[in-house]
């Protein structure tokens, strides 16, 4: 199954923090992406924890983006939330569902927007 079949699988899924929130959606998407230790609970909501076990990757950081790149997002200086790049826009698993993005909107969201590859 090619990137985009699985990007038009995922979209309206519904958000589940077990089972499919952002990292599950980012492992899902990028098969090279590292598996994060630490439950989806401490890893959506302890400020340090998701960017501690960031920082324990091979991930590259990108200034220029392209599909199938992982997008961190945040504020404040830690990032807190993932998704996929794609045609412009980030695919995360959103409280709502699984939503693309355009890159513009997410960053009036999240201010901090920086893109890994792995």
């Amino acid at each position: 199954m090619s990137f985009y079949d699985k990007v038009n699988g995922v979209i309206g899924q519904p958000y589940d923090k077990f089972k499919n929130h952002c990292w599950h959606l980012v492992e899902y998407l990028v098969p090279t992406a590292p598996k994060l230790e630490g439950t989806a609970e401490s890893l959506r909501t302890s400020v340090g924890h998701f960017q501690e076990e960031l920082n324990k990757t091979a991930l590259v950081e990108v200034t220029s983006f392209k599909d199938q790149d992982i997008i961190v997002l945040g504020r404040g200086g830690t990032y807190h939330h993932a998704g996929v790049f794609c045609n412009g826009g980030v695919v995360h698993a959103d409280v709502g569902g699984t939503i693309w993005q355009s890159l513009s909107d997410i960053r009036n969201i999240y201010p901090e927007v920086k893109g890994l590859r792995s």
